[in-house]
């Protein structure tokens, strides 16, 4: 537990210093904040259920590298979309959720007035996009089409999950997730209307300092430390030149 605990502590403080980095350059900085997520493939014949699959070790660590496989891609995309035009900088952490899944909680830093519904529509859309093994041959400066995606199935290869204050919940989320769902009952149960698009936050979503460590919240997030594979990780962009950092 120790041990765990000092990594987080290391992890949170290397993308506190980041952030630091970019919003010296940047004093108006804002971020899109999202969870990129997959669906889990579990192996063929396999009568084992989601949960299970991912709280085992090697379920984790096959699941992890798809993640990651998809994060690679993604980061390479967005620079030739007319999102990347927009994004100063990001930082990612790979996370497991209260069942041990893993997922990637990500920020990208913008400037306050390029922090709309509109952005992160296109950031989320991406990793839609990405995620679906199916997806059409299409020109790298093409964005992708919400509305192509859902005609193409790509909901159901992954989710992204908003974590943006003061930007509506429904409108940057994407997919097909059990926390998903569970914002849109407890939303219903409470007689509002989902495709609203509401402005409260899920009790799951990750906090500013983004890891959570030991307590018995049920909703808290853990930092993932897989061997071999970084946990950590972002990028400082400098107008037109950007430089790539690990941090």
């Amino acid at each position: 537990m120790r041990k765990k605990s000092s990594q987080t502590e290391s992890v949170n403080g290397k993308l506190a210093g980041h952030y630091h980095r970019v919003f010296m350059r940047n004093p108006d900085i804002k971020n899109f904040h999202f969870g990129f997520y997959l669906t889990p493939v579990l192996p063929e014949g396999s009568h084992l259920k989601r949960a299970r699959f991912l709280n085992d070790k090697s379920g984790q660590v096959t699941h992890a590298k798809r993640l990651k496989s998809v994060l690679g891609k993604f980061n390479n995309s967005y620079r030739n979309c007319r999102i990347g035009t927009v994004i100063t900088g990001y930082s990612w952490v790979l996370l497991a959720e209260r069942f041990g899944e893993p997922y990637v909680d990500i920020m990208f830093f913008v400037s306050k007035a390029d922090r709309t519904v509109e952005n992160g529509g296109r950031l989320a859309d991406l990793w839609m996009s990405l995620a679906n093994p199916n997806r059409q041959q299409r020109n790298r400066k093409t964005e992708p089409e919400g509305k192509k995606l859902l005609e193409s199935g790509a909901v159901n290869f992954a989710a992204v999950l908003s974590y943006n204050l003061a930007l509506p919940f429904l409108a940057l989320s994407r997919g097909d997730h059990p926390y998903l769902q569970e914002f849109i009952d407890a939303d219903s149960d409470q007689d509002s209307d989902p495709g609203s698009g509401s402005d409260r936050m899920p009790l799951y979503a990750t906090p500013m300092r983004r890891i959570r460590t030991g307590g018995n919240d049920p909703h808290r997030h853990s930092l993932l430390v897989l061997p071999g594979m970084r946990s950590v990780g972002g990028s400082e962009h400098k107008r037109a030149r950007r430089k790539k950092v690990i941090v």
